[in-house]
């Protein structure tokens, strides 16, 4: 039916899940709707090393990211960033609180870097220090659309990794 079809298109939509299809089976003497989900379990290492930025130095980072949590849909990340200073970043988010489409998400980040200032010719290095907890919501208001407020941890330069 297009209403199983329809389902399957918003299933295949959520990162925890692989694929999606709809099967009329024949129970009882009934036809039912019969779906069959692939779920993704998946703890996605990743690391990046470089030089350069405004003070040129070496940079590494480290981190993992989990879309599937639990069997349930939750994002949860770890990062840890090397560039002459030592950074790191944890978040989540817990899709569909109660069935409803409200998403709620949680960042915690230690960002430590050093910067330079610039007076005329003269520069300084700065060390900048930060601690930061961002918390967000968001709404799922259209079959292909969200309105969020707040942080969310696929915030960084990774999909699903807060920097």
């Amino acid at each position: 039916s297009a209403q199983g079809a329809e389902d399957c298109l918003v299933l295949r939509r959520l990162p925890a899940v692989y694929h999606a299809h709809v099967r009329w089976e024949e129970r009882d003497g009934k036809l039912t709707q019969v779906y069959f989900i692939d779920e993704v379990f998946t703890l996605l290492p990743y690391a990046n090393v470089g030089q350069g930025g405004a003070v040129s130095s070496r940079t590494v980072q480290l981190g993992v990211a989990e879309f599937n949590a639990f069997g349930r849909g939750v994002w949860l990340t770890a990062d840890y960033q090397y560039k002459e200073l030592h950074s790191v970043s944890l978040g989540g988010m817990i899709p569909y609180i109660g069935g409803r489409p409200w998403n709620v998400s949680l960042t915690a980040k230690h960002w430590n870097t050093v910067e330079p200032l610039y007076f005329g010719t003269d520069a300084v290095r700065y060390h900048y220090r930060n601690r930061l907890v961002q918390v967000g919501l968001e709404r799922e208001v259209a079959f292909f659309g969200t309105s969020s407020l707040g942080g969310l941890p696929h915030a960084g330069g990774c999909p699903g990794i807060g920097v």
